[in-house]
């Protein structure tokens, strides 16, 4: 590794590795997209087992795919793979934008995600207005800490205002 390659990234990589030691997962409803996951073929550490569990966080399971790219950790930066990157991903959006892509979920799943989800319903407005009520708080007050994610359905609108003025 080159001198000027460590003095020119150090902190870029210094401010990834502190998002990786501070990151706890925390489990939440899987998501309505599909994933798609890419990877290198030739890289030790990152492996198709490890990405597999992304499968977990989309409600569409059975369109999860792993694909995997020639080259190490850094594969998409070598010129070579672009292209082929580019047109793996040209392929994905285009079958969305036909509606192909991820295919509907089984009927029983979709029924059973609906009424897990209250679906059909609209959010109620004060919910709309608590999250509004939070964005303009969060910018207001910077240096205070952010509620739990879940104050805007368990908090009253004041709870959330005495949260940053307190």
């Amino acid at each position: 590794m080159k001198d000027n390659f460590w003095k020119n990234f150090h902190h870029p990589f210094r401010r990834d590795f502190t998002i990786f030691d501070e990151y706890v997962y925390a489990a939440e409803e899987p998501l309505e997209v599909a994933i798609v996951a890419f990877l290198s073929a030739k890289d030790p550490k990152i492996t198709t087992q490890l990405m597999t569990p992304w499968s977990e966080q989309t409600r569409h399971t059975a369109s999860f795919e792993v694909v995997d790219f020639p080259g190490d950790h850094f594969y998409v930066q070598d010129r070579k793979i672009v292209p082929d990157l580019v047109k793996k991903i040209s392929e994905y959006l285009t079958k969305v934008k036909g509606g192909d892509f991820p295919p509907p979920l089984p009927p029983a799943e979709e029924e059973t995600n609906a009424s897990a989800n209250g679906a059909g319903e609209f959010i109620q407005e004060d919910l709309v207005r608590k999250i509004n009520l939070l964005e303009i708080l969060e910018e207001d007050y910077p240096d205070v800490d952010p509620p739990p994610e879940d104050c805007v359905e368990k908090w009253t609108e004041q709870e959330i205002r005495a949260h940053f003025t307190a």
